[in-house]
């Protein structure tokens, strides 16, 4: 899946620098990474939905993200807002406390590093909280956050053996945001998932809504990487994942698995082989539940009118 890259850890020679300079006010980024997180340079508390809380200072967020600012300095136009993106989330000046409800204090964490210091320990980005904190950078407007989580995201698919790493983050990542190939998260686990034979994909780890985001002829139009997927095996792939969302595992065994070998067989079939897979499919037919197969096909219709398999 390519080469393994690696970030430049600019959070390494802060470590270094921070062992040489022991005293407060030689190193800014030391002096504000002594800040971060931490109660007694701060008089702001954070709670998240997780029931974590984060301390920081009003001042130093106000300054560094407009959303902090509009938040903390115009707190009173805020609370009247039903509609703004931060009318979700609560402000009281008397008790300088804000309450978020979409974020886990892991991620708030993460958004507060940035903000003190312009970058994060690339230890704080994990493959279970990279949807949520990339969620986080959009919510608070942090293009250069945003730059450095699909860094990490890029570099984790190309080095892990994984192949179903991209499509369980395409699914849990959907559950938050419409799969849309102008964001540049969904374009990455696109640009993923289309050299990753689907074959290789384990069928409860692609929802609806993900497949039909791989498969959109749109997106293949504007991909940079090659769907390595040949038609028949996409139409295959699609049956089979079809029939697994149905419940029916037996009924993906005994009727479809016997007339949809895998792509590399099918291509080598003889005149004898395509017979005997005629005969086995009038043999199940008779066997096997005609609403079953019926609800599966039902199932898999609005799938494969994608890449052109009506």
């Amino acid at each position: 899946m390519g080469a393994c890259l690696s970030r430049n850890n600019k959070s390494n020679d802060n470590n270094n620098m921070r062992e040489i300079l022991l005293y407060r006010g030689e190193f800014l980024g030391a002096d504000l990474r002594a800040m971060f997180n931490n109660p007694v340079y701060s008089d702001i508390i954070i709670t998240c939905k997780d029931g974590g809380v984060v301390y920081g200072s009003k001042l130093l967020l106000a300054a560094r993200s407009d959303v902090f600012a509009r938040l903390i300095l115009n707190n009173e136009e805020n609370n009247n807002r039903n509609n703004n993106r931060e009318s979700r989330n609560t402000f009281s000046s008397n008790d300088n406390h804000i309450t978020f409800t979409e974020f886990s204090s892991s991620t708030l964490l993460i958004i507060l590093e940035f903000l003190y210091m312009g970058d994060i320990m690339i230890e704080s980005l994990t493959l279970n909280n990279i949807v949520e904190a990339y969620l986080g950078a959009e919510y608070f407007l942090l293009a250069g956050l945003e730059e450095i989580i699909i860094t990490f995201l890029d570099n984790a698919l190309k080095c892990s053996a994984d192949n179903n790493l991209a499509a369980k983050l395409l699914t849990q990542a959907s559950e938050f945001m419409l799969p849309s190939s102008d964001d540049l998260f969904f374009r990455t686990l696109h640009n993923s998932l289309v050299v990753t034979p689907l074959e290789t994909i384990e069928y409860h780890n692609l929802t609806a809504e993900g497949l039909s985001f791989i498969l959109s002829p749109t997106n293949m139009d504007t991909t940079y990487e090659e769907f390595v997927t040949p038609e028949y095996g996409v139409f295959r792939y699609i049956v089979l994942w079809a029939a697994h969302h149905c419940n029916n595992n037996n009924l993906v065994v005994s009727y479809f698995e016997p007339l949809l070998p895998p792509s590399d067989h099918a291509e080598h079939l003889d005149a004898n082989e395509i017979e005997q897979l005629r005969k086995s499919h009038e043999k199940n037919k008779k066997k096997s539940k005609s609403k079953d197969v019926y609800k599966i096909l039902q199932y898999k219709y609005p799938i494969h009118k994608f890449r052109g398999l009506e």
